[in-house]
Formats: structure tokens, C-alpha cells, sequence
């Protein structure tokens, strides 16, 4: 009872931090074959190394990961890598916060050294505080396989009602044919709707929405302003010619007020996170939340302008909107569990 004691009531405790990743295996030859002739036969081998190393600061080990039981059977030709990672932290919910960013990392370097986008299957966040023991309850946090845990770039959200459609489709309904431009936003759309993750759904679904306004004929024009000094200059000192242009941006933002009704903050927002498909905005864990909350926004504005090229009016389905809860799709068991053999021999050692 002293002994667990000693490390559950210690204000910063060690935590174990592994996640999974599914390896495909290499094809190799099962035996030597001569020039010119294709292999009779063909094996699979392990790509997973067993190594300990130091990267991004920490001390960090890959190995094949050892199932205890109970997981459901992969894809032929599929394994399961362990990443594990030791921290300090006072809680296993603050340790895989501060982890996030290594595991991002790490998994951002394998990616493109195999090229393969690897995502997390599953995650365990152990407490392995010592002294340790084999069959010691220990607390923990677990992402389950498949959904496991997802790392920013592959972060996904459900909205809960805010997408409502006919029960049976009608294929007699007449939709009246749309012009070059409705026709791409419909396909951008269309590639929106297919896309699992919320960074790829707003993209797409903003491509849609830039076609949409290019048609509009909402413009925003303002005259040259001069950068050094930053006066502005309404009209050619020679020829008293107006020195308007067209701005982009402001053009986007004025068509997402007036079309839709958006307050401008919410248009200047979302005009904001578009920055983010030339690089200007980089992709975090913080800007990765933004997106889940702001992509609903766009494909709602998308879908009421096609809904109003097909000529359906606004009581019609299908219905989209925004400003509901979401949720994630993956889920979190918290409790304890007994530690094992294969937990204690699998720390960085």
C-alpha cells in the first residue's frame, strides 16, 4: 500500500506514451532467381526497425508492437509499429498534450522517408511511475484501434444535425444544367464531400466557394495606395485616369457578407484560415481546431448557393448548416489497468 502510495500521490509522475502505426511489409523474393526471370514466388519481410534513438529532444523508440490480445486482425501484408516516447507530467492527459507536437514530428519524418501518410491506430498513454511491479494497476488513457488518435493534419469532426436530406432520393427531380463555373464548384463540392479529413474538406469546399463568387459579380475595388508612405492616390497625377483595382480578398469577404449574411468578423475569419492553401498560415494543432469549427461555415454557404443555381427553393432539401456542436470521431477510455511484462521491457532501455 506504501509503495502505491509513492508514485500516485507525486505531484509529477513518468508516463509511457506509445502509439501504433501500420507498417506495410516489403515484398522480397522467397529464393534467388536467375536474371531476366520473375521470382516464382515472393515473401513478405518486416520494414519496422528496433531502435532507440534521440529525435526532436527526446529520447525515442521504434519497435514492432507486441499485441496482448484482443486486437482485430490487419490487412494482409499490414504490422503495427510501436513509437514510444517517456515523459514527465503531473497527469496523462497534460503528458500527451505536451507530446503531441514530438509525435507529430516524428510521424511527419517516417511519412516521408516511406511515403506513406501514416496515421495513429491506436495510443496508450501509461503511467510507469517507479518503482514499477508486473500486475500493478497503473492509470491510463487509451485512443482504441482503428480510430486511434488523431495527430493535426489528419483531424476529423462530425457536426450533430446539421446536414438534413430527403429520406429516398427523387431521380425524376429535373436540376437545370449549370453554367462552366456552377458545374466546377459543384465538382469541388463534390471532392469536399468525399474528403475524411477537415483541413482537405476546407480546401476543396473553398475552391468551390471562390468559383461561385468569380460569377457573382460581387467586387470590391479601392484605389492605389502608396506603400512607403501609405497615402492614397485616387487618380493618375498625369492623365487624372482612377487608379481602382479589384481586391481579391476583400471581394471574397464582401460576397460571404452580402450573399450569405455572415457577420464581417466570421467572413474576415474564414478569409484568414484561407491563407492557409499557400502556406501563409501554418498548419497546428491550434489552426487544425479553427478549421473543424470554420469548414462547416463554407460547405453551408456553398450548398445554399447550389441549391439556388438547381432552382430549389430554401425550404427544400437538402439542408446544410452551421453553429451545432461536433464531435470528433474517435474516443478515450480513461481508468487503470495491470501493468505487464511487455510494458516494464518495453521502456527506453
Amino acid at each position: 500500500m506504501e509503495g502505491q502510495l509513492s508514485f500516485q500521490t507525486r505531484a509529477i509522475r513518468t508516463w509511457r506514451v506509445m502509439a501504433c502505426l501500420p507498417f506495410g511489409k516489403h515484398m522480397v523474393p522467397a529464393e534467388d532467381t536467375p536474371p531476366g526471370e520473375l521470382p516464382k514466388q515472393r515473401v513478405a519481410v518486416s520494414r519496422i526497425p528496433t531502435v532507440v534513438t534521440e529525435a526532436f529532444g527526446r529520447k525515442v523508440a521504434v519497435r514492432p508492437y507486441e499485441d496482448p490480445g484482443g486486437m482485430p486482425p490487419l490487412a494482409e501484408g499490414v504490422e503495427l509499429a510501436a513509437l514510444i516516447v517517456l515523459l514527465e507530467a503531473p497527469s496523462a492527459d497534460v503528458a500527451l498534450t505536451n507530446i503531441t507536437d514530438t509525435l507529430e514530428a516524428v510521424i511527419q519524418t517516417l511519412s516521408f522517408q516511406m511515403q506513406q501518410a501514416f496515421t495513429i491506430v491506436q495510443l496508450e498513454v501509461l503511467d510507469v511511475t517507479q518503482p514499477v511491479v508486473v500486475g500493478e494497476d497503473r492509470e491510463m488513457i487509451l485512443y482504441p484501434f482503428p480510430t486511434g488518435y488523431p495527430i493535426g493534419r489528419f483531424a476529423q469532426s462530425v457536426e450533430l444535425g446539421s446536414i438534413q436530406t430527403t429520406l429516398v432520393p427523387d431521380l425524376s427531380a429535373a436540376y437545370p444544367p449549370l453554367d462552366r463555373k456552377a458545374r466546377a464548384a459543384m465538382d469541388w463540392y463534390i471532392k469536399g464531400l468525399a474528403a475524411a479529413f477537415s483541413t482537405d474538406q476546407f480546401m476543396l469546399f473553398w475552391i468551390a466557394l471562390e468559383k461561385l463568387w468569380e460569377r457573382s459579380g460581387i467586387r470590391v475595388e479601392v484605389p492605389y495606395t502608396v506603400q512607403r508612405c501609405g497615402h492614397v492616390v485616387e487618380h493618375c497625377p498625369i492623365c487624372n485616369a482612377s487608379t481602382k483595382k479589384k481586391v481579391f480578398g476583400a471581394g471574397v469577404k464582401e460576397y460571404l457578407t452580402e450573399q450569405f449574411g455572415l457577420e464581417p468578423q466570421l467572413a474576415k475569419e474564414l478569409w484568414g484560415m484561407r491563407q492557409m492553401l499557400h502556406g501563409a498560415k501554418d498548419l497546428d494543432s491550434k489552426e487544425v481546431q479553427e478549421i473543424s469549427r470554420l469548414v462547416q461555415i463554407v460547405r453551408a454557404c456553398v450548398a445554399t448557393e447550389l441549391k439556388d443555381q438547381f432552382g430549389l427553393a430554401a425550404d427544400q432539401p437538402p439542408f446544410v448548416t452551421f453553429g451545432v456542436p461536433a464531435v470528433a470521431p474517435q474516443v478515450a477510455l480513461g481508468g487503470s489497468r495491470k501493468l505487464t511484462g511487455d510494458d516494464l521491457a518495453g521502456l527506453l532501455s
